[in-house]
């Protein structure tokens, strides 16, 4: 287990607790093939497998063997080093969380799931049709989302202002464009049915011509544009969050460390420590197995998190469907395209990087699954030729006036390619709360619904393609109600796991 806490300051390959050692060469190579590290990860100029860390202790698994005994009642174990995962690390930390955190990781570093796969947008969206909207019993749960998203990008675009974080975020508002006439009346009785209540991201119409100047193609008749939306390195930023909640918090991250299973605590459970936690997290790591007593857990693990749940529970693969998606990276391309852009009912991406111009092509989940891809899969290390050649085609014929497709400068190639894991909710909406009982287990009962809620076990997953819209902000209320500063009555009751648990009601209208 590679184990990153403050006390690996004191080894050599821990230079003053400061994750800068992570960061390579911004040209180094990109995929899997190499050293087995995360395409993304490596393409946003991060190392991902702890070189910077020693091994702690002679065993492999002292470290976290260690962490099974003393006292557990203010312990919290994060499952998943993604945004989700550190960025729930990082909120404890600000609440003043003084107990010991512990951050368990399966792959080798920070960033080796979607997080450091995706495409690096914040696009804040809200998915609705014209008449959820002019529903007044929809229109409530519409306008919470969008404040929520709202909250995500403001606090994300605050701290990385405040603390100077270098992850190349830029506000630079996002298009979706349309082909065809009925797509372009769709799109504006959208817009403008949003305007009309006030669910605004910023909008206004770019017709033909600015799309062509902007885009550098004449391929679509006109979009959406938003001014809310943003590019970043999202590896980046989380790897800062990490860094600053080793530095000022209890807080151990551990890698190659794989949660087999959680189970309630009983006075018979014969476990190798002394102490009084509510949860046994049975852990292997090397093979060997270790086993944690906690009495709070964080399912950050998005994509895969119904995987830790018994069957006949709520929590499996049809509320939070593993779904993979595929990205291309082009040659760089001396053109500027300002604003991310999205098209074909938001299938397919595309976004430019700032510093060396090249352009990632982005297919999305649900699109890839309607070529071939199987579903509820969790392998990403497999590339869809059907999907290549369709991101090879896209960059190709539909920008037509970029340099390299106009037949001026050097052809546009596309170099790199990856694929990521997303996970899609049965409803598009996110699961983030608290999570409801097992069958036969005692559970706290809200106090203004019939709502019951699994005591210590949280959630965070489910994003539906809009993660880094919506993580940050859902790793702070996690963060609030476990510090008991937010109730989980008091949060968005749409987003409530409990809402897809057949065995009790939450008061929602979506």
């Amino acid at each position: 287990i590679y184990i990153m806490d403050k006390g690996c300051a004191t080894h050599a390959g821990w230079r003053g607790a400061d994750l800068s050692d992570w960061l390579t060469d911004p040209l180094c190579s990109v995929g899997v093939q190499h050293r087995h590290l995360p395409p993304r990860a490596l393409d946003s100029n991060v190392q991902s497998d702890c070189q910077c860390c020693d091994r702690c202790g002679g065993d492999s698994v002292s470290g976290v063997a260690a962490c099974a005994v003393g006292d557990s009642e203010e312990r919290v174990v994060i499952i998943g080093a993604g945004m989700t995962g550190v960025a729930s690390a990082y909120w404890l930390v600000q609440h003043g969380f003084e107990g010991h955190i512990m951050v368990l990781e399966q792959r080798p570093g920070l960033c080796y799931g979607a997080t450091g796969r995706n495409g690096g947008h914040m696009w804040p969206t809200v998915e609705a049709t014209v008449e959820d909207i002019e529903d007044p019993t929809i229109r409530p749960d519409l306008q919470q989302i969008m404040d929520f998203m709202k909250s995500n990008f403001q606090m994300v675009s605050e701290l990385i202002e405040r603390e100077h974080i270098d992850c190349d975020f830029t506000v630079n508002g996002a298009l979706y464009c349309v082909t065809s006439s009925a797509e372009e009346k769709e799109e504006l009785d959208y817009m403008e049915c949003m305007q009309k209540y006030g669910l605004d991201f910023g909008f206004s119409w770019w017709d033909k011509a600015r799309c062509a100047d902007e885009l550098k193609s004449t391929k679509y008749m006109g979009g959406v544009y938003q001014t809310m939306a943003a590019k970043l390195w999202p590896a980046k930023l989380v790897h800062w969050l990490a860094n600053d909640a080793v530095t000022k918090g209890n807080v151990s991250l551990y890698f190659n460390t794989e949660v087999k299973q959680i189970v309630p605590r009983t006075t018979s459970d014969d476990v190798a420590c002394i102490s009084t936690g509510k949860y046994i997290v049975e852990v292997e790591a090397e093979g060997k197995q270790v086993q944690l007593a906690c009495n709070t857990v964080i399912h950050g693990t998005n994509a895969w998190a119904w995987r830790l749940f018994p069957k006949g529970y709520f929590l499996t693969d049809e509320v939070i469907t593993p779904t993979r998606g595929q990205v291309a990276l082009t040659s760089p391309i001396p053109a500027s395209i300002a604003p991310n852009f999205s098209t074909d009912d938001y299938v397919a991406y595309m976004i430019q990087r700032n510093f060396d111009g090249r352009i990632l092509l982005g297919a999305s989940g649900r699109w890839c699954q309607q070529h071939g891809d199987p579903i509820n899969t969790t392998d990403d290390s497999v590339i869809n030729k059907t999907i290549s050649a369709h991101l090879h085609d896209w960059i190709k014929k539909k920008f037509d006036k970029l340099p390299g497709n106009n037949g001026d400068g050097q052809p546009i190639v596309v170099e790199k390619e990856w694929t990521g894991i997303l996970g899609y909710s049965k409803d598009g909406r996110p699961l983030i709360g608290p999570l409801p009982p097992l069958p036969n287990e005692n559970a706290d009962v809200s106090t203004t619904t019939t709502t019951k809620y699994r005591h210590g076990q949280y959630i965070a997953a489910g994003y539906t393609g809009d993660g880094m819209s919506m993580a940050f902000a859902a790793a702070k209320a996690l963060a609030e109600m476990i510090c008991g500063k937010l109730h989980p009555d008091q949060f968005i009751a749409c987003f409530h796991p409990a809402r897809f648990d057949d065995r009790q009601h939450v008061p929602h209208s979506l």
